[in-house]
């Protein structure tokens, strides 16, 4: 009888440790360019990071590299348990739509067999299909974690914090970054940083060409 008392005893810490937050500061610097990323995170049968609830004393990090007419996203996540475990996922999501291939099926086809390749089909939502790298067991999480620490990843002002920029670059890529910890949400975003020179966006530029190399 003891036995039982102690083994329900020990469920219910656990349990109690477990306590799952919802988010009570949400901080989007991205001027609702997040927007984007819900849309596209369906497609990865993710919530958004913003609306989903997280266990105490967890950390979950979403970096978005891409928002190209036809060019896939890259979509790294990174999770930090309490004790400090890392997990992480690399995706790549891309719109299959064939519309926005201007009826040219062929070269859609050769840009699928491109990317089935390289990972596996998680999902698809409205044209936009997510499949996660083949690779992804290979990867060291907690080198990759610290590497975007090393970078400022969660102290990093948004673009708008920056001086206006010399030259207006209209194509290219965005860097949206979604840091959540505790009852904490933020976001922030840099378009096209490699052509500009504040330490600031060296740093997201760096974050940019790291993820996409993965």
């Amino acid at each position: 009888m003891r036995s039982r008392i102690i083994v329900l005893a020990l469920l219910i810490t656990s349990c109690s440790s477990n306590r799952f937050l919802a988010p009570a500061i949400v901080v989007d610097e991205t001027n609702s360019f997040v927007e984007l990323t819900d849309k596209k995170a369906r497609a990865v049968k993710l919530k958004s990071l913003r609306d989903k609830t997280i266990i105490e004393g967890n950390k979950e990090i979403r970096v978005w590299v891409g928002f190209g007419i036809v060019s896939s996203e890259d979509l790294l996540i990174l999770k930090v348990d309490k004790k400090g475990k890392v997990t992480g996922r690399k995706i790549l999501i891309y719109n299959r739509d064939p519309e926005n291939w201007e009826g040219d099926e062929e070269a859609l086809n050769e840009f699928l067999e491109g990317i089935y390749i390289r990972c596996d089909v998680i999902g698809i939502h409205n044209h936009i299909e997510s499949c996660g790298l083949k690779k992804n067991q290979i990867y060291d999480w907690s080198k990759i974690y610290n590497k975007m620490e090393k970078l400022d990843i969660w102290t990093l002002p948004d673009e708008s914090a920056l001086p206006q920029p010399e030259i207006l670059i209209l194509d290219g890529f965005s860097l949206v970054v979604e840091l959540r910890e505790g009852y904490s949400y933020r976001a922030y975003r840099y378009g096209n940083p490699g052509f500009r020179k504040e330490d600031e966006a060296v740093k997201a530029s760096e974050i940019m060409s790291f993820v996409m190399g993965l």
